[in-house]
This record gives C-alpha cells, structure tokens and sequence, in this order.
C-alpha cells in the first residue's frame, strides 16, 4: 500500500495480488473534497494482458496499449476504427468524400494532462499547443479528437501544426515522409466521464460506452499526441 500526493491532493494505492489466478489487481483513489474517484486496473497473467472497467479520475482516462488488450474485450462494431493503423482523415473522406469537415472547438497553448505529459516524456509544467476538434460526415459528428503539440516540436516544418485551421492533423501527418507511429493504446469511456461528456455534448447518444485510441505520432523525430474518440454513428459509414 502506497500513500502520495497528486498535486496538493492525498492519493492512495493498493495493489492485491491474487496468486492462484495470477492476477493483479491495482486500486488508485484520490481524495477530492473528500469525495474519492476509484480508477481499477484488473491485469491478469502479472500484466500480460489489460481487462478492466477504465474509468475517468482526476489526471485522465486510463489507457491501455493495444496489444495487451484482448481483442474480445473490445465490442465488434468498434474493431475496425480501433485497429486501423492507416490515417483516419481519409478513411472517414472515403465514405464522405462531399461532406468531410473539421470543427475547430479549441487551440490554446496551454499545460497538457499529467497522463498526456508523461507519454510525451514532458514536464507536466511546460506547456504545449493543445487542438480539440470534431470530425463530421454528413453534418453528422463521427470523431472527437484532441491533439497535444510540445513546443519544441513546432519548429522548422513542424511550425505548420500552429496554423491548420479547419485542415484535418491528419493530412499533414501521413503526408509526411519522415511520420513515424508509436503503439497504439485504447480506452473505454462511459456516461460520466468528462471525455465522454466532451465528445458527445449536444449529440442523442445511448448509455453504453464510446472508445477511443491514442498514440505518439513523430515527425523528423520530434513528438506530438493524438487521441481520437469515435461515437457509435461511425460504425454505419459505408466505404
């Protein structure tokens, strides 16, 4: 058991370990206006492969690298987005090739997420160029999507990052020949959660859980995050 301060806030860990199934159990509660927020993490086989209910707390969602996802966990309408390793901007322009827009909700320079600094490996303190957008089909949203740029990498060609406006991230990145793609990681998000809140405001959705992916795009070495949350519609796109 492990006590320690996230910000100015008491944070408590437990780890359980279940010896006969081989299966860990990690338990994070942070205290807030004492009200504490749970995030469980269920990894069994010590790690090998990730099978939990992620849930939102105070730093962000849990996100858990593909790979260690088991692949049923994910429900089947979600797989092919999820598992798509090609730039989404033009899968989504295939099946929409008139009617392909971005809604620019949000570019600050602002502090990143702890969780989005630390898979930059940046201080959480130094500040980056943040883009939150919708992609829509059809006058129809398919896509949240929110980018995170450290300054150090809006230089040289990379400057161009700053001032897309309504062009899509992702023309720029897989137009790119030095792109390079770290593993993709997933997360679920349900009714609640303030991704969820932020992906499906003004939208008529159900009560079940919307997923997302994340991963750490680089471009002539220099590091950017994009996290896409896709909504239950995209699933009927026809390609």
């Amino acid at each position: 058991m492990v006590v320690w301060l996230i910000g100015n806030k008491p944070s408590l860990t437990v780890a359980t370990l279940f010896p006969h199934t081989g299966t860990i159990c990690l338990f994070v509660v942070t205290l807030r206006s004492f009200k504490p927020v749970m995030s469980a993490v269920r990894c069994d086989a010590y790690g090998t492969h990730c099978s939990y209910r992620m849930t939102i707390y105070r730093h962000g969602p849990v996100w858990c690298p593909r790979r260690r996802m088991r692949h049923s966990r994910v429900p089947g309408r979600w797989q092919s987005w999820l598992y798509d390793d090609d730039s989404l901007t033009s899968r989504l322009r295939a099946g929409c090739p008139q009617a392909f827009r971005v809604e620019v909700l949000k570019q600050q320079y602002t502090r990143a997420q702890l969780n989005e600094a630390r898979a930059l490996d940046m201080s959480e303190r130094r500040y980056a160029l943040l883009r939150e957008v919708y992609l829509y089909c059809e006058q129809v949203r398919m896509v949240y999507a929110r980018s995170v740029v450290p300054l150090t990498t809006l230089t040289g060609r990379q400057r161009k990052l700053a001032s897309l406006g309504s062009r899509p991230l992702g023309g720029f990145l897989f137009s790119s020949p030095d792109m390079e793609r770290e593993e993709i990681e997933l997360a679920e998000f349900v009714r609640g959660d303030p991704i969820f809140a932020r992906a499906t405001k003004d939208t008529l959705v159900g009560v079940d859980p919307i997923w997302g992916r994340r991963s750490i795009f680089r471009l002539a070495g220099k590091p950017l995050l994009v996290a896409e949350i896709f909504l239950p519609v995209v699933a009927t796109i026809q390609e």
